[in-house]
């Protein structure tokens, strides 16, 4: 079992007296890693999402042989900068003129995290009604349903403080999450915005379910309503967000571990009303078309010119510039986003800190492939980064941002694969 973050492991005898009283939620589902227990098996699932790019592109797939070398040299490339370099990230974070942030920009993400978490039980129904109980809150309406552009949600409301959430599921794997990225752009109502084609399609469905409860429930009574969403399901909620604003209904959107799904005015368009937390190295955040055509143009590269056949780790980063300035870029439409406001948590010198930036970040904008850039994602890493860096900012150790006590147990490998909301027949 894996609680919180990787490595950190109990057992069931740990467990059962912590939080006496409360609802003890078993989060089972969320995350898993289902097939991905090994390298070769993450390296046969992001050669399958290349070749899905490539396919979308309608370039040829990649050739045999250099993909392995390649993702094991930028994986090294990676290590080594950051061990010559203890403040390497930091200092590439500086290029991009990032700001701090302020406390009230970690403290509503801090606590709403747990809500991204807590749609995963969704199929447990008395669970989460009795957990957002506990924070005060009401299960106004639900969805189990899920599969091609369809996904799971709940939709709950604070009477006293007028607050309405609606909650988005991403997929339960990890493989499913990998290779769904890779999709066509669809435009959005407004013949403006370009999307992920899974993503919009999904999120117009959740859009036809709830919108008549908005507008005859909880928007004439003034509720301020707050979408949440972990990796798919934050793509989800941010496609829906802008849907909503299209038609002139005020909301706020919180993802964590959100995909690219916008292109880039539209999501830059988004900072005033849209937080997107990213962690780390999380692999999700950094899968597009764009990154993931240049990974296959530096493969076709080293597989095709004898001079680059012996490249060592140390020359990855000017062939990187090299290879993205000779080939042709993805067009601006299909060159997706991570949408609004971001907020980066990154590990440097054994704690996690915090930038603010947008989807244009350097490092939102390259594969970072490293031994954490799976378990990064984990709604459950989210949950205790966002933590560490709300704690450090407000210098309190005794905070605790959880709407709700639970102890969140994870168990890998326990789920079968699924299409998820982004997969396409």
């Amino acid at each position: 079992r894996v609680c919180c973050r990787m490595g950190a492991t109990v057992s069931s005898d740990d467990c059962g007296d912590m939080v006496p009283e409360a609802t003890v939620i078993d989060y089972r589902s969320s995350g898993s890693f289902d097939s991905l227990q090994s390298h070769a098996a993450l390296l046969a699932r992001m050669k399958a999402a290349v070749n899905r790019a490539l396919r979308v592109l309608k370039e040829p797939p990649l050739p045999d042989g250099a993909f392995v070398k390649v993702v094991a040299l930028l994986k090294e490339s990676t290590a080594r900068c950051r061990q010559q370099n203890s403040n390497f990230i930091s200092e590439d974070l500086a290029k991009d003129g990032f700001s701090p942030p302020k406390l009230e920009d970690l403290q509503v993400p801090a606590t709403l995290v747990h809500h991204a978490q807590l749609v995963y039980e969704i199929e447990e129904l008395d669970t989460v009604r009795s957990a957002l109980r506990q924070g005060n809150l009401e299960l106004l309406s639900h969805s189990t349903v899920g599969g091609k552009f369809r996904t799971p949600y709940y939709l709950c409301y604070n009477a006293k403080s007028k607050q309405a959430l609606l909650v988005i599921r991403g997929t339960l794997t990890l493989s499913a999450t990998l290779t769904g990225l890779m999709s066509d752009v669809t435009p959005l109502d407004d013949g403006e915005t370009f999307a992920h084609k899974g993503f919009a399609q999904a999120a117009m469905a959740v859009q036809r379910e709830v919108l008549p409860t908005l507008r005859q429930f909880l928007l004439p009574q003034g509720f301020q309503l707050d979408l949440v969403g972990h990796s798919a399901g934050g793509a989800v909620a941010c496609c829906l967000a802008k849907l909503l604003k299209n038609q002139k209904i005020d909301c706020r959107c919180f993802t964590f571990g959100c995909p690219p799904c916008l292109d880039k005015e539209s999501a830059l368009a988004m900072r005033s009303y849209t937080t997107s937390v990213v962690h780390h190295d999380d692999l999700i955040t950094r899968s597009s078309l764009s990154s993931y055509k240049l990974l296959a143009d530096v493969v076709r590269h080293i597989a095709t010119n004898s001079s680059s056949s012996k490249v060592h780790a140390d020359e990855m980063p000017d062939l990187l510039a090299t290879v993205a300035g000779q080939n042709p870029r993805v067009a601006a439409h299909r060159d997706l986003h991570v949408p609004g406001r971001a907020i980066f948590l990154y590990e440097e010198d054994c704690a996690v800190s915090a930038c603010c930036g947008d989807g244009t970040l350097g490092t939102l904008r390259r594969l970072e492939v490293t031994d954490t850039c799976l378990g990064d994602h984990l709604c459950s890493a989210y949950m205790a980064a966002l933590q560490e860096a709300t704690t450090k900012l407000c210098g309190d150790t005794m905070s605790d941002y959880r709407p709700w006590l639970v102890h969140a147990v994870f168990e890998s490998g326990s789920s079968e694969d699924s299409d998820g909301v982004a997969s396409e027949a």
